[in-house]
C-alpha cells in the first residue's frame, strides 16, 4: 500500500505520553517500518481499519468489528501471516531446547 495516506505518528503514542504532541509535525510520507516486516513470508501490509474488516470477513479471521475497533480509536493495522502454524507447539519445542 504504497499510497497509504494513513498518520504518520501512531496516535495513541500522543495520547499516552511516549512523545511530545506539540513538536509532531503531520507528512504524507509514512513512517520507516521494521527491518522484520520486508520479510516477503509475513506478507506483511498497513490497511485501514475498512481494509481489514474486509480481509478479516474474506479469511475468517477472529479480530474485532470495524465499529469495535473504531470504538477503541483505531484507524489503521499492521497485518500480516505468521509463518509458525502451531506456535503453542513451537514454543514447547523452544522451552525442551533450552531444559536440554
Amino acid at each position: 500500500f504504497r499510497d497509504h495516506a494513513g498518520p504518520t505518528l501512531d496516535e495513541s503514542e500522543v495520547e499516552l505520553g511516549l512523545v511530545d504532541s506539540s513538536t509532531t509535525t503531520t507528512t504524507t510520507t509514512p513512517p520507516s517500518l521494521p527491518a522484520w516486516t520486508r520479510d516477503e513470508r509475513l506478507q506483511f501490509q498497513h490497511v485501514t481499519v475498512e481494509m481489514l474488516e474486509w480481509q478479516n470477513t474474506v479469511m475468517k479471521m477472529r479480530i474485532p468489528t470495524k465499529h469495535e475497533l473504531f470504538q477503541a480509536g483505531y484507524r489503521h493495522a499492521w497485518l500480516w501471516q505468521s509463518p509458525v502454524a502451531d506456535s503453542p507447539a513451537v514454543l514447547n519445542y523452544y522451552l525442551q531446547q533450552l531444559l536440554q
